[in-house]
């Protein structure tokens, strides 16, 4: 999951298998979007494993860059299925996100996004 992080001492998460930080030296969700996104993944597949990429710190607000690098992450570590539960509106973007989705679907990772933003609204992207 690409977001805040997570808590993993928050009751309703577990199976935290690790994660990492891109905007944070470490994975700990301190907006708490993210522990309340992996939370809800959890009640419909408790027994996955799950790994928090950090993208937001203070704030739901991130950059590409730090995107593409989570992305790049989750792909390096051949991730089965990677959660965003974000987007920008920004078309300029699509192009820098298009040889990481290529990537995705070629290491077998499948992205799932919101559909109304990049990546969510290009071809390969749930």
């Amino acid at each position: 999951m690409i977001d805040s992080g997570v808590n993993p001492r928050h009751p309703h998460i577990e199976g935290v298998a690790g994660g990492v930080g891109i905007t944070a030296p470490d994975f700990l969700d301190v907006l708490g979007h993210g522990t309340a996104v992996m939370a809800a993944i959890q009640q419909h597949a408790p027994d996955a494993h799950y790994f928090a990429v950090k993208v937001f710190d203070t704030a739901l607000r991130t950059n590409v860059s730090a995107l593409l690098k989570a992305l790049e992450w989750t792909i390096a570590q051949r991730m089965d299925v990677v959660n965003l539960s974000l987007g920008t509106a920004n078309a300029q973007h699509a192009a820098l996100f298009s040889p990481f989705v290529e990537d995705a679907a070629d290491a077998g990772v499948a992205l799932v996004s919101a559909l109304d933003h990049y990546p969510g609204c290009m071809a390969g992207v749930f």
